[in-house]
């Protein structure tokens, strides 16, 4: 305030009735991390190549031949590099969701029915997902 800053030591427990480790909480926390990381840089990545893209159709549409043509065929380079990696990266992430909803919807029943067999509340499944729209 005014041009001050003022600090304050804070410790942060975990809530006892919460049955996550530290270890899994770190764990929890360099996964998210990753997750943030790559959308960042995916993000980044966009907002490098929409400037350029701008850039490439203002030169395509307003310029001689020679250039309209050099401008379309890097305009193609883009759109190819942009095009050519989303299969691959849409199918992994197809085979990741494919892996959760097979742990959710029939590893769990089988769990789940271990532990009804032991008079022991079964763990609700989670909603399906659907594949991710790769087309």
């Amino acid at each position: 305030m005014n041009g001050k800053s003022y600090t304050q030591s804070l410790t942060v427990k975990n809530d006892p009735r919460s049955p996550p480790t530290l270890a899994d909480l770190r764990a929890q926390h360099a996964l998210a991390m990753k997750i943030y990381d790559g959308i960042r840089e995916a993000w980044d990545g966009y907002q490098q190549v929409n400037p350029m893209r701008t850039g490439v159709t203002a030169a395509r549409t307003e310029s001689p031949a020679e250039v309209a043509t050099a401008a379309t065929a890097f305009q193609a380079k883009l759109n190819e590099a942009m095009l050519k990696a989303f299969p691959g990266a849409c199918a992994e992430l197809g085979k990741v969701v494919a892996a959760w909803r097979s742990l959710n919807e029939t590893e769990l029943a089988a769990f789940s029915a271990g532990l009804a067999k032991n008079n022991v509340k079964p763990v609700a499944a989670a909603p399906a997902l659907p594949p991710p729209p790769c087309s």
